[in-house]
């Protein structure tokens, strides 16, 4: 199976789950990152904004940003209007 195939089965796979299922999932991957010595020693940690195929980060976010610094890449492909600083 090449790198594409295995993308293409995953996020078919992960759509497949119902809402309780990929929070349930989202909980255990973000409880083992939790887990790490090195991301319990970090005061800043990068992380992205799920798409509906992705594990959900919005619970992890929200639980985390009161500890820690978070940062998430900024995309400007959808954007039509100038960014301004919020």
């Amino acid at each position: 199976m090449t790198k594409k195939e295995l993308r293409a089965a995953m996020k078919k796979r992960n759509l497949s789950l119902s809402s309780e299922e990929r929070d349930a999932a989202s909980e255990r991957i973000f409880g083992r990152v939790e887990r790490l010595p090195g991301f319990s020693a970090a005061r800043c940690a990068a992380f992205f904004c799920a798409l509906p195929d992705e594990p959900q980060t919005g619970a992890a976010l929200a639980r985390w940003s009161a500890a820690k610094r978070i940062v998430v890449p900024l995309s400007l492909i959808h954007i039509s209007e100038p960014t301004r600083p919020y």
